[in-house]
């Protein structure tokens, strides 16, 4: 029996690597984290390692009950349930860790600056002026304008003088009228 629980954790030792790994990242980066992601994150850890135990006990404990329940003349639905049961416990004790997992990484997220992602250059982050009104080459230069085209609305001081703004309907966008 000692030989086949060895066995058997010899085939989730690539599972115990990645604890052992995620263990270590929550430790040295976790001052970095908020707590309540790096609490997911070790309850995930260890949420995964009670699957890993569980797996072991039951890969090793399995045959011989499997065999017992043969022997006493039990039909081989019983059998099966058995095997159908633990491996629903399995399952769910598997994505629950995973689930904390992802909770984990969640919690971590910070929401995206809209400054930083918006088009442009030059607007510092929480800037409420224009990029072109921050920008030191540009800094208080008269914003250029563009006529308006058939088909299409004038730019407003909303979509930026070079942003594309959505056509009126039936303009036969993208490709105005003259281009047809």
């Amino acid at each position: 029996m000692a030989v086949l629980a060895l066995a058997n954790v010899a085939i989730e030792l690539p599972v115990l690597i990645a604890v052992v790994v995620g263990a270590i990242v929550v430790l040295t980066r976790g001052s970095r984290l908020p707590r309540r992601s790096v609490v997911l994150a070790v309850v995930s850890l260890g949420v995964t390692v009670l699957n890993v135990v569980l797996g072991v006990v039951w890969m090793t404990v399995s045959p011989y009950l499997a065999a017992d329940m043969w022997e006493s003349s039990d039909s081989t639905t019983s059998i099966g349930l058995m095997f159908f049961v633990a491996s629903i416990v399995l399952n769910v004790v598997a994505a629950v860790g995973l689930l904390m997992s992802f909770l984990a990484v969640a919690a971590a997220a910070r929401p995206a600056d809209p400054a930083a992602t918006s088009p442009g250059f030059g607007a510092s982050p929480g800037s409420a002026l224009p990029p072109h009104a921050t920008h030191p080459d540009t800094a208080g230069a008269a914003v250029p304008t563009v006529p308006a085209q058939l088909g299409w609305p004038a730019p407003t001081s909303q979509t930026g003088p070079y942003a594309p703004t959505s056509p009126p309907p039936g303009s036969g966008w993208p490709n105005p009228p003259s281009a047809r």
